[in-house]
């Protein structure tokens, strides 16, 4: 089995910020709803004013607002599918594994056409949270692993990691 990083990767950008414009530019009042709040939190965020596990449940509250989310990323994903890397698609292989601090429920429609399992962020889009706990500074992909912040430990009791790759290389 391989394992894969898929943000910034397998997918040249983070998939949970071009599904968020995506969704904005299929339903534009999220513009005028959404993106203003958002804004707003990066500035708290930038002046210390919010913490980093209270800015990312703020970004994924995008999630909650899309009423036709099902529709949405499937029709994201077939405009997007094009973008995973080629090299990856060339040596894809059944028992691969993707990971992604992105949330579960953007992950998971590709992972399926990929024909490869994933482990990604588990937010419920219904409630707006993060199912596992979060603590300042975590960031969802080592929450979804059970890292710790500063841990850098293999993903199960005797994984090697053989090869590390950084963007397209």
């Amino acid at each position: 089995m391989n394992v894969y990083d898929f943000d910034g990767t397998i997918y040249p950008t983070d998939c949970s910020i071009d599904f968020g414009f995506w969704c904005m530019n299929h339903h534009p009042k999220m513009w005028f709803t959404f993106f203003p709040h958002i804004v707003k939190c990066f500035v708290k965020y930038k002046l210390g004013k919010m913490p980093n596990y209270r800015l990312q449940r703020e970004l994924f509250k995008y999630l909650m607002l899309v009423d036709d989310f099902d529709v949405q990323i499937e029709r994201f994903w077939d405009k997007n599918r094009n973008r995973i890397a080629p090299w990856y698609l060339e040596q894809k292989r059944s028992d691969d594994l993707i990971i992604s601090a992105s949330p579960t429920c953007i992950i998971k429609p590709i992972a399926n056409r990929l024909g490869v399992r994933c482990m990604a962020t588990e937010f419920d889009r219904k409630h707006g949270v993060f199912l596992k706990k979060r603590e300042k500074g975590d960031s969802p992909l080592w929450l979804t692993f059970g890292f710790g912040y500063k841990g850098d430990r293999p993903l199960s009791p005797g994984w090697r990691i053989r090869l590390c790759l950084v963007g397209n290389k």
